[in-house]
Protein backbone atom coordinates (compact mmCIF):
# COMPACT_ATOMS: atom_id res chain seq x y z
CA UNK A 1 0.00 0.00 0.00
CA UNK A 2 2.76 3.00 -1.15
CA UNK A 3 0.21 5.54 -0.86
CA UNK A 4 -0.61 4.98 2.76
CA UNK A 5 2.62 3.36 3.62
CA UNK A 6 4.02 6.76 5.08
CA UNK A 7 1.60 6.36 8.04
CA UNK A 8 2.68 3.76 9.35
CA UNK A 9 6.67 3.25 9.43
CA UNK A 10 8.18 4.79 11.92
CA UNK A 11 5.76 4.90 14.54
CA UNK A 12 6.07 2.66 17.69
CA UNK A 13 4.11 -0.24 17.93
CA UNK A 14 3.75 0.16 21.52
CA UNK A 15 -0.03 1.33 22.85
CA UNK A 16 -0.87 4.84 23.26
CA UNK A 17 -1.22 8.37 21.66
CA UNK A 18 1.16 9.36 18.67
CA UNK A 19 1.90 12.86 17.48
CA UNK A 20 4.14 12.34 14.02
CA UNK A 21 5.19 14.26 10.51
CA UNK A 22 6.70 13.43 7.57
CA UNK A 23 8.36 15.80 4.70
CA UNK A 24 8.09 14.71 1.08
CA UNK A 25 9.78 15.43 -2.32
CA UNK A 26 9.39 14.50 -5.85
CA UNK A 27 11.05 15.79 -8.76
CA UNK A 28 10.37 14.03 -12.22
CA UNK A 29 12.10 14.46 -15.86
CA UNK A 30 10.76 13.98 -19.39
CA UNK A 31 13.06 13.73 -22.27
CA UNK A 32 12.51 13.11 -25.40
CA UNK A 33 9.06 14.18 -26.06
CA UNK A 34 8.18 14.72 -29.98
CA UNK A 35 5.30 14.85 -32.15
CA UNK A 36 4.94 16.25 -35.50
CA UNK A 37 8.55 17.62 -35.67
CA UNK A 38 8.41 19.96 -32.32
CA UNK A 39 10.74 18.44 -29.31
CA UNK A 40 9.79 19.00 -25.74
CA UNK A 41 11.47 18.23 -22.00
CA UNK A 42 9.80 18.72 -18.48
CA UNK A 43 10.98 19.08 -15.11
CA UNK A 44 8.62 18.86 -12.22
CA UNK A 45 8.97 18.95 -8.62
CA UNK A 46 6.55 19.44 -5.83
CA UNK A 47 7.51 18.76 -2.04
CA UNK A 48 5.66 18.87 0.86
CA UNK A 49 4.71 17.84 4.82
CA UNK A 50 2.39 15.52 6.39
CA UNK A 51 1.24 15.73 9.79
CA UNK A 52 -0.65 13.15 11.84
CA UNK A 53 -1.95 12.11 15.27
CA UNK A 54 -3.26 8.38 15.68
CA UNK A 55 -3.72 6.27 18.79
CA UNK A 56 -2.44 2.29 19.11
CA UNK A 57 -4.27 -0.46 20.79
CA UNK A 58 -2.34 -3.49 21.24
CA UNK A 59 -5.00 -6.95 21.86
CA UNK A 60 -4.31 -9.57 24.29
CA UNK A 61 -3.54 -11.55 21.00
CA UNK A 62 -0.68 -8.90 20.00
CA UNK A 63 -2.40 -7.70 17.05
CA UNK A 64 -1.87 -3.92 16.85
CA UNK A 65 -4.71 -1.76 16.02
CA UNK A 66 -4.12 2.03 14.53
CA UNK A 67 -6.16 4.93 14.22
CA UNK A 68 -5.46 8.12 12.96
CA UNK A 69 -5.88 11.92 11.11
CA UNK A 70 -3.21 13.32 8.91
CA UNK A 71 -3.10 16.51 7.02
CA UNK A 72 -0.65 17.65 4.12
CA UNK A 73 0.34 20.46 2.24
CA UNK A 74 2.50 21.39 -0.63
CA UNK A 75 3.75 23.43 -3.72
CA UNK A 76 5.18 22.62 -6.99
CA UNK A 77 6.54 23.80 -10.67
CA UNK A 78 6.38 22.26 -14.00
CA UNK A 79 8.66 23.67 -16.80
CA UNK A 80 8.38 22.72 -20.34
CA UNK A 81 11.48 23.72 -23.00
CA UNK A 82 12.20 22.55 -26.32
CA UNK A 83 10.99 23.96 -29.61
CA UNK A 84 7.38 23.49 -28.29
CA UNK A 85 5.60 26.26 -26.56
CA UNK A 86 7.62 26.76 -22.76
CA UNK A 87 5.31 26.67 -20.36
CA UNK A 88 5.74 27.34 -16.72
CA UNK A 89 3.27 26.82 -14.20
CA UNK A 90 2.97 26.34 -10.16
CA UNK A 91 0.89 24.29 -8.33
CA UNK A 92 -0.39 23.83 -4.55
CA UNK A 93 -2.28 21.10 -2.83
CA UNK A 94 -3.55 20.16 0.29
CA UNK A 95 -6.24 17.75 2.00
CA UNK A 96 -6.46 15.30 4.69
CA UNK A 97 -7.34 11.58 5.39
CA UNK A 98 -8.56 8.93 8.01
CA UNK A 99 -7.23 6.18 8.00
CA UNK A 100 -6.68 2.85 10.17
CA UNK A 101 -4.17 -0.64 10.00
CA UNK A 102 -4.81 -4.05 11.71
CA UNK A 103 -1.56 -5.54 11.95
CA UNK A 104 -1.53 -9.23 13.24
CA UNK A 105 1.54 -11.09 12.90
CA UNK A 106 2.27 -11.23 9.25
CA UNK A 107 -1.01 -9.62 8.13
CA UNK A 108 -1.06 -6.13 7.74
CA UNK A 109 -5.06 -5.06 6.70
CA UNK A 110 -5.03 -0.88 5.74
CA UNK A 111 -7.93 1.30 5.14
CA UNK A 112 -7.37 5.06 4.30
CA UNK A 113 -10.19 7.49 3.09
CA UNK A 114 -8.20 10.47 1.66
CA UNK A 115 -9.51 14.12 0.03
CA UNK A 116 -7.05 16.42 -1.79
CA UNK A 117 -7.54 19.64 -3.51
CA UNK A 118 -4.66 20.91 -6.37
CA UNK A 119 -5.11 24.26 -7.76
CA UNK A 120 -2.73 25.18 -11.07
CA UNK A 121 -2.16 28.85 -11.19
CA UNK A 122 -2.84 30.55 -14.68
CA UNK A 123 0.06 30.42 -16.98
CA UNK A 124 0.89 32.26 -20.76
CA UNK A 125 2.45 29.80 -23.08
CA UNK A 126 4.81 32.28 -25.22
CA UNK A 127 7.27 32.07 -28.49
CA UNK A 128 9.87 34.23 -29.33
CA UNK A 129 8.57 36.77 -26.20
CA UNK A 130 5.22 37.24 -27.62
CA UNK A 131 2.13 35.80 -26.02
CA UNK A 132 0.12 33.27 -27.97
CA UNK A 133 -1.90 31.42 -25.41
CA UNK A 134 -3.37 32.34 -22.01
CA UNK A 135 -4.16 29.69 -19.66
CA UNK A 136 -6.72 30.35 -16.89
CA UNK A 137 -6.42 29.01 -13.26
CA UNK A 138 -7.56 25.25 -12.42
CA UNK A 139 -8.47 23.32 -9.72
CA UNK A 140 -9.31 19.84 -9.33
CA UNK A 141 -10.68 17.88 -5.94
CA UNK A 142 -10.50 14.03 -5.88
CA UNK A 143 -11.49 11.42 -2.74
CA UNK A 144 -9.68 8.18 -2.79
CA UNK A 145 -10.52 4.90 -1.09
CA UNK A 146 -7.65 2.63 -0.60
CA UNK A 147 -8.18 -0.86 0.59
CA UNK A 148 -6.10 -3.79 0.30
CA UNK A 149 -3.79 -6.28 2.35
CA UNK A 150 0.02 -6.49 2.90
CA UNK A 151 1.87 -9.49 4.27
CA UNK A 152 5.53 -9.42 4.90
CA UNK A 153 8.19 -11.60 7.02
CA UNK A 154 11.04 -10.31 8.48
CA UNK A 155 14.42 -12.62 8.38
CA UNK A 156 17.23 -11.71 10.84
CA UNK A 157 20.62 -13.21 10.30
CA UNK A 158 23.28 -13.56 12.67
CA UNK A 159 25.41 -11.14 10.35
CA UNK A 160 23.14 -8.18 11.68
CA UNK A 161 21.81 -7.93 8.25
CA UNK A 162 17.73 -8.10 8.32
CA UNK A 163 15.54 -9.21 5.24
CA UNK A 164 11.81 -8.54 5.24
CA UNK A 165 10.20 -9.26 2.07
CA UNK A 166 6.84 -7.87 1.49
CA UNK A 167 4.14 -8.44 -0.85
CA UNK A 168 0.91 -5.79 -1.24
CA UNK A 169 -2.32 -5.76 -2.85
CA UNK A 170 -4.79 -2.84 -3.20
CA UNK A 171 -7.41 -1.05 -4.95
CA UNK A 172 -7.88 2.40 -4.80
CA UNK A 173 -11.45 3.89 -5.63
CA UNK A 174 -11.22 7.45 -6.75
CA UNK A 175 -13.79 9.95 -7.59
CA UNK A 176 -14.44 13.55 -7.87
CA UNK A 177 -12.99 15.43 -10.85
CA UNK A 178 -12.03 12.88 -11.96
CA UNK A 179 -11.61 15.06 -15.66
CA UNK A 180 -9.63 17.88 -15.72
CA UNK A 181 -10.21 21.22 -18.20
CA UNK A 182 -8.83 24.04 -18.41
CA UNK A 183 -10.08 27.44 -20.31
CA UNK A 184 -7.29 28.58 -22.97
CA UNK A 185 -7.68 31.58 -24.73
CA UNK A 186 -5.28 33.00 -27.85
CA UNK A 187 -3.70 36.94 -28.19
CA UNK A 188 -5.67 38.15 -31.20
CA UNK A 189 -8.50 36.02 -31.09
Amino acid sequence: LSQSEHLFDGTPPEEGFNLWTSLFYDNARLKGYSAGGFDSKSKTSMGGAFIGAEDTLITQQGAILKTGVALHTGRGKSRTSGNLYPVKNDLDFWGGSLYGSWLNNNWDLVADVDYSRVKTNSFTAKSSGKSLFNNAAASASLWSVPLGVSLAREFQYESGYTLKPRVDLSFIATTGDTTHGTRVSMADV
